[in-house]
């Protein structure tokens, strides 16, 4: 699932648009979801509605809220996880730098005594 974030600065406002594959999300009248599907052409019958719309002066507050809370519960982004794996290669190769410094400290040392 992917969300697209709209700015309109002139109505101050934020849109939030969710969309997997060719499902569109939105907000029933209800309270419910409405799922809206665009033909293979692309082309839409209908008018997507953001599933979410946040007042601009709330939105930056909103949406780091939201993002502190997804951390809580284990949710990371793609980002995050790149960050991460670069984290654990490096650690590795410290590590391993750590051993060969060692062995050539180990080999000079023998070196001297003879």
């Amino acid at each position: 699932m992917e969300a697209k974030i709209n700015i309109l600065y002139e109505w101050d406002k934020v849109e939030i648009y969710l969309k997997e594959g060719r499902h569109f999300f939105m907000q029933g009248k209800k309270g419910g979801i409405n799922i809206v599907e665009s033909p293979a052409d692309g082309s839409i019958n209908q008018e997507i509605k953001p599933f979410l719309t946040i007042p601009g002066g709330y939105a930056t507050h909103i949406l780091k809220a939201l993002s502190d809370a997804s951390k809580g519960i284990g949710i990371s982004t793609e980002n995050e996880n790149l960050l991460k794996g670069k984290l654990q290669a490096t650690e590795t190769h410290l590590s391993d730098m750590r051993e060969i410094a060692m062995l050539l400290i180990k080999r000079g040392s023998q070196d001297e005594k003879i």
